[in-house]
């Protein structure tokens, strides 16, 4: 299971969060199109356990609701679905 954050939304997390939540889990710093007809439907993979990746997104979701930060899922890495 592969999981991506929304760039666009990243923008409006305190830096804080990025430096210490997101930044290391993203190395490689690989960009997916997770969603195609989308202006702003880029993110950023997650390149860490799926365990890990959850406990991120579960964190991010306790300050931030699904239409303000997008999380996305994968099982193939070809198509996401927004969690």
């Amino acid at each position: 299971m592969q999981y991506a954050i929304n760039i666009a939304d990243m923008a409006k997390l305190p830096a804080v969060v990025i430096a210490f939540l997101i930044e290391p889990v993203c190395p490689g710093r690989q960009v997916v199109d997770a969603e195609p007809r989308r202006i702003d439907g880029t993110a950023v993979l997650l390149e860490c356990s799926a365990d890990h990746a959850e406990i991120i997104v579960r964190t991010l979701r306790q300050r931030w609701p699904r239409n303000l930060m997008r999380c996305y899922q994968s099982q193939t890495g070809e198509s996401w679905k927004r969690m």
